[in-house]
């Protein structure tokens, strides 16, 4: 009798269409997975393995504490800085080397919201003194120390600030609102915000310096949060530190606009030249950013909001932020004059939000969530406690059209604590003392106790059950064999491939390992996705196992160490043969 022929699966671009946790096991097909870890997409659909945290710090900080902020600050067109904030407390300049730019100030805080103001950079926290630095000084100095000294006998006009200095206090500086000349001694100052004091033909005003721990420069002005979490004061044009109504600040009290009692605000925003004020459970658009007298609200979405400060990021022309209900867009239609909201982790959306609700311990902290977004990479990067989910928009959607949420990958064991974009598209990563960027294939991380430049990752990807007789309907009546598994790749330079097939929901994996062909390098560099520089030593691999195992549902799986150099695949084959009819079968 002769032998039946092999009836071959094909499934081209595997995962392409990221992560479904919300129907993987059942109805759907290889374009998507379950599992997807240590995972990227090429502009090809491809599914590829991250980048790695490439450490460019020359000597860690002692003790390798948390690196709990990153921000770059753009001194001017020629010159930036990254700024860090570690766990010591402490705050730093520098990538290579971190200068020590603490200086005098004392905090507890470490989880600060840096600003770009004209030249200099300021920054806020929760019940701290708001600083700031100009790049040339040797460190940062309180918003507060811009305010001139109090003079005894000295002419002052209308406008004109200063702080106390016989009983000095960062909480609050005086404005001058009856110009006049002041006394031979210095006043005892009002501590109520509003309150005047008298001295001599002066009248001055009780100003207080705000310590909340969001911050928006933008249209020539500062936007701050008091550390009451309700109040925005907004400074005046080109003095940063300057909140009163004199010199032309004001005040946005949101209290009166929330929904519920219980709310307060945890981002600002601009978004197609208008103020977003996000809350926990309701998002507040206005019009007039530029003249903050004269804001008026356009939209209010009642009941959605944002539950994590650092997760709200522009994207192109739309504005994504962390909801109580997933990840979200802000999306603006302006032939309907209405914003819609976008829901972007529909297919991790339950996952994602558990994961949520586990970082946040306390409905205040949201510390444990950073994010950002590269346009080169067309990646929105989202940190959530240990993982980080990675949300591709290379797909190009329109809102007006009709929308496509983004794939979605996780990185697990990159372990970073914070991340920014610079000017240049430079990602930078920090964790554990030192500063890196997402570059190359050779991890910095821990291991065995020590910290290395060369620890592996693991690329992990499980396709989503499927029912073979969906991809080939003849498959349908018989019991099918699975007996070659054949991939093709790019990359991996003498890797060892682990190809895994599951049947039937059971928990029992087949497991077949092959050392892929070593080559002689791989041309993968940060950015280069887009015009898909696969090319020079960067090998194309066809690898094929035999395998084992029989059933009607299936679930393939591929699991790659990676170090060193970059891997992708491109094509599964799977090699059926069939049995007898399945039970139950009417064919």
């Amino acid at each position: 009798m002769p032998s039946q022929p092999l009836i071959p699966l094909n499934i081209d671009l595997p995962a392409n269409q990221g992560i479904n946790s919300e129907a993987y096991a059942g109805g759907l097909t290889a374009a998507w997975a379950q599992t997807a870890d240590n995972c990227v997409f090429d502009a090809f659909g491809r599914l590829c393995a991250r980048e790695a945290f490439k450490k460019t710090t020359t000597t860690p900080i002692t003790g390798n504490p948390s690196m709990d902020t990153l921000f770059e600050y753009v001194v001017n067109t020629a010159t930036t800085n990254i700024i860090s904030v570690s766990a010591e407390p402490k705050i730093y300049s520098g990538t290579g080397t971190l200068t020590d730019r603490t200086g005098s100030l004392s905090f507890t805080e470490t989880h600060w919201k840096f600003q770009n103001y004209e030249s200099e950079v300021v920054g806020f926290a929760q019940g701290e003194d708001p600083i700031y630095w100009d790049g040339s000084a040797a460190s940062f100095d309180t918003l507060h120390s811009k305010h001139a000294a109090y003079a005894t006998s000295t002419a002052y006009v209308l406008g004109d600030t200063v702080k106390a200095v016989a009983s000095p206090t960062t909480d609050r500086y005086f404005v001058c609102t009856i110009a006049g000349t002041s006394a031979g001694s210095e006043p005892t100052w009002a501590t109520t915000e509003g309150a005047t004091t008298t001295d001599n033909t002066v009248t001055w005003t009780t100003v207080p310096m705000p310590k909340g721990r969001e911050c928006l420069s933008a249209y020539g002005r500062v936007f701050a949060l008091r550390e009451d979490r309700t109040t925005i004061d907004y400074s005046a044009l080109a003095f940063p530190h300057k909140f009163d109504t004199t010199n032309g600040g004001g005040t946005i009290d949101t209290k009166l606009i929330f929904a519920r009692n219980d709310d307060w605000v945890t981002s600002i925003a601009t978004f197609n030249n208008n103020l977003v004020i996000f809350s926990r459970f309701n998002t507040l658009i206005y019009t007039g950013i530029n003249d903050p007298d004269n804001l008026a609200i356009v939209d209010q979405i009642v009941g959605t909001g944002c539950v994590a400060r650092d997760s709200v990021k522009n994207i192109g022309s739309d504005l994504v932020f962390l909801s109580f209900q997933g990840l979200r867009s802000l999306g603006r239609t302006v032939e309907l004059e209405k914003v819609p909201l976008q829901e972007l982790s529909l297919y991790i959306r339950d996952e994602l939000i558990n994961e949520v609700r586990g970082n946040l311990p306390s409905p205040t902290n949201d510390t444990a969530i950073k994010a950002e977004y590269s346009p080169e990479l067309g990646i929105y990067v989202l940190k959530v406690g240990d993982l980080v989910y990675c949300f591709d928009f290379k797909q190009s959607y329109d809102v007006r059209e009709g929308f496509t949420p983004p794939r979605a990958t996780t990185w697990s064991e990159i372990n970073i604590q914070s991340i920014a974009l610079a000017r240049d598209g430079t990602l930078y990563l920090a964790k554990s003392g030192v500063i890196g960027t997402y570059s190359g294939y050779n991890e910095w991380g821990l291991l065995g106790g020590a910290y290395v430049d060369n620890k592996e990752y693991k690329l992990e990807y499980r396709s989503a059950w499927v029912d073979m007789g969906e991809i080939d309907p003849s498959l349908r009546s018989r019991v099918k064999f699975v007996k070659k598994y054949n991939a093709y790749f790019l990359g991996g330079t003498g890797y060892s491939v682990d190809f895994t097939l599951g049947y039937d929901f059971k928990d029992y994996l087949h497991r077949r390992t092959k050392v892929l062909s070593v080559s002689s390098g791989d041309e993968w560099s940060q950015g280069e996705w887009g015009i898909a520089e696969w090319s020079g030593d960067t090998e194309k691999r066809f690898s094929m196992v035999q395998h084992g195992g029989s059933g009607d549902t299936i679930q393939l799986g591929l699991d790659v160490n990676i170090q060193g150099a970059g891997f992708c695949v491109s094509r599964i084959i799977l090699y059926i043969k069939l049995g007898r009819l399945a039970r139950g079968s009417t064919t």
